[in-house]
């Protein structure tokens, strides 16, 4: 297994919750996570752009590079430990993406996400995805697919992430 899929296994159940903090590097951006239950800072290039104080817990779910590209993430907890990654990608559009899963306390929904684009401008999208606490994320000709299963109906919902935000869609079952 490699070193990058052990990274996204780790920052998927671990997260930036209680004192942990997740710094990268995107094509030339920077992106911090840190913060505490109920109070979670998002940073890019120094910029704050998500201060959530509602949710329980806020991750990196994911982080991904596309076209000339490189990337590289560090995440520190309070206890000290360091897991580190990088990546470079090939030709194209260049442009970054971290996808954070928020849980919410309460049976309401669960878990929703919301994707950093990080490129010729920066992009945070609205929430998104079905509260399933199932998930399936794949890189696909150079978007990002996250399904997660209707719990109001039949079928999935189906978020693709491009450099121009996050389209919603549904497929039957």
């Amino acid at each position: 297994m490699s070193k990058f899929m052990i990274f996204i296994i780790v920052m998927m159940t671990a997260g930036a919750a209680y004192g942990d903090t997740v710094n990268g590097n995107i094509n030339g951006h920077r992106f911090a996570l840190s913060g505490a239950s109920g109070d979670f800072t998002l940073t890019a290039d120094g910029r704050v752009v998500l201060h959530d104080t509602r949710d329980q817990s806020v991750s990196v779910a994911g982080t991904y590079a596309f076209g000339a590209s490189s990337s590289s993430f560090v995440s520190s907890s309070a206890n000290g430990s360091v897991i580190s990654s990088s990546s470079s990608g090939g030709s194209g559009e260049s442009y970054g993406v971290v996808l954070i899963a928020e849980r919410a306390p309460g049976g309401g929904c669960p878990l929703k996400f919301q994707a950093l684009i990080l490129g010729g401008t920066t992009i945070l999208s609205k929430p998104f995805g079905s509260c399933s606490e199932s998930r399936e994320i794949s890189q696909i000709n150079g978007r990002i697919v996250v399904v997660t299963p209707r719990l109001d109906g039949p079928g999935d919902e189906v978020d693709t992430i491009t450099a121009g935000g996050v389209r919603t869609g549904f497929s039957a079952n």
